[in-house]
């Protein structure tokens, strides 16, 4: 029985990665064809105002596509971990990169990874990923003016823990136990959000070993709590 599962499963991972590969050349052909026609001078107003949003409605295909194709290959182990990464490096590699979407929203990032913890057989792109879809996380729901917290301590026996918190609009206990479903975008109205982030961030995780958990109070904010292994 639950060979004829994982099977089923293997089919339908497979079945992801294939579709998703192929239709990331018809939406690129598309977006060089919209491209080409942002150039003709003799686009009218309101042409312009199509062609524009049919250019926003092949980016979020593929930005759809490029997740869905990303899972794929973690659940299929095709991304090696042979790397050895320091977690104090890594935050404040993430921090560095979101430091312009920080200013946006006049948003103070702190970070305290003390002791450095070393996590051994890793991919260090993906660890990137994982804590930047957090941070992502935290940016996109905070308030403005709001605070973004990233904090490192020993767990016994030999493991560690990586705790990204907020200061958002929360999250509502009936949304809690479905935050990691694909395309679940729970209670947010943006059009640019899928609900695969998380879904990444947790494919991710569990690639290493990781264990994730979430507290969060609506109104006061937001925390993601990651349990290395020793």
């Amino acid at each position: 029985m639950m060979t004829t599962i994982q099977a089923s499963f293997s089919k339908e991972r497979k079945f992801i990665a294939d579709a998703s590969h192929e239709l990331l050349t018809p939406l690129a052909a598309l977006q060089y064809r919209f491209d080409n026609m942002l150039s003709d001078e003799s686009l009218s107003d309101e042409n312009l105002l199509r062609v524009v949003e049919s250019q926003r409605t092949v980016h979020r295909l593929r930005t759809i596509i490029k997740s869905l194709l990303m899972i794929s290959k973690i659940e299929n182990d095709q991304f090696p971990r042979t790397e050895t990464v320091s977690l104090a490096q890594l935050v404040a590699e993430v921090s560095e990169e979101v430091q312009d979407r920080l200013a946006v929203l006049n948003l103070t990032l702190t970070q305290e990874v003390q002791p450095d913890f070393v996590v051994q057989g890793a991919n260090r792109g993906l660890l990137f990923t994982l804590l930047f879809n957090l941070v992502g996380n935290a940016i996109k729901y905070n308030r403005e003016g709001g605070q973004i917290m990233l904090l490192g301590r020993p767990e016994a026996p030999a493991g560690y823990v990586l705790e990204v918190r907020d200061t958002g609009r929360g999250i509502s206990k009936e949304q809690l136990p479905r935050l990691f479903h694909r395309f679940d975008k729970g209670s947010t109205t943006d059009p640019d959000s899928y609900g695969l982030g998380l879904s990444i961030a947790r494919t991710i995780a569990d690639l290493h070993g990781i264990r994730i958990e979430v507290n969060s109070i609506e109104g006061l904010g937001t925390s993601f709590l990651l349990f290395f292994p020793g």
